[in-house]
């Protein structure tokens, strides 16, 4: 694999989800784990009711749209209790059934392999390392915690403390300020070709994309179009190692 241009970089980031850690359940599937240990008359036959599960996606969206503007942690409690009023639930659940699915989150995710390696090679070799993810930060601080990667990097930036999701350039210039690194000397690594790859790109960093022999190349509906063409590929982790120069 040839090394990405002549200059080293000082810091190197990397998404979350997909690409320093797999979820080995998916978040539908978390919800009606939550269902069935609150109200299990709710599911039927593994799936949600249809009425509930309509609920819910409704309130899913509205806690994305107001990510920016309230408490996080509320903010969940209150997605379940929008939830099972709309279907005449208990409410008062609503907080636990929060708790429960941060704590399931985490719990369903596995450390992608040579993940810790790489960080540790990196960290070892001087190059700072961050990671950027986007997602609420109750949730997406659980997952790093889960593996304390918080302690292996230098830096984490969860979008909805920098106020933009990837691929908006403000969170990369964001998690760039923190570490005092310019864009040109930073790579960025993910798994999306339009939330880690392009974003980075337009910001004025290189983008790397990662893309794992295991990964469903279509589950990503985009438009070409939109994209930039990656500065590097990679289909295992430490695979990031051999791009520097």
């Amino acid at each position: 694999m040839q090394p990405l241009g002549s200059s080293r970089p000082q810091a190197i980031f990397f998404d979350l989800d997909e690409t320093l850690v797999d979820n080995t359940r998916p978040m539908q599937r978390l919800f009606v784990e939550v269902f069935e240990v609150y109200f299990p008359a709710c599911v039927v036959h593994g799936r949600l009711e249809a009425d509930i599960a309509q609920a819910l996606k409704t309130e899913v969206y509205a806690l994305w749209e107001s990510l920016f503007e309230t408490d996080s942690d509320d903010l969940m409690a209150t997605m379940f209790r929008s939830t099972l009023r709309q279907c005449q639930l208990d409410v008062s659940a609503a907080s636990a059934m929060a708790r429960h699915l941060v704590d399931a989150a985490a719990n369903a995710l596995q450390l992608r392999p040579g993940a810790a390696m790489l960080l540790e090679q990196l960290n070892n070799a001087g190059i700072a390392t961050g990671i950027i993810t986007n997602g609420i930060e109750v949730l997406q601080m659980a997952k790093i915690e889960r593996f304390a990667l918080q302690e292996k990097v230098d830096t984490v930036v969860v979008s909805e403390a920098a106020g933009a999701h990837k691929p908006d350039v403000r969170v990369f210039k964001y998690a760039l300020d923190k570490l005092g690194v310019p864009a040109a000397r930073a790579w960025h690594v993910g798994d999306h070709p339009l939330n880690d790859v392009t974003g980075a790109i337009a910001c004025g960093m290189r983008g790397i994309l990662y893309r794992p022999e295991d990964a469903n190349s279509e589950r990503f509906q985009l438009d070409a179009g939109e994209l930039s063409a990656p500065d590097g590929h990679v289909a295992h982790l430490l695979q990031v190692a051999e791009l520097l120069a």
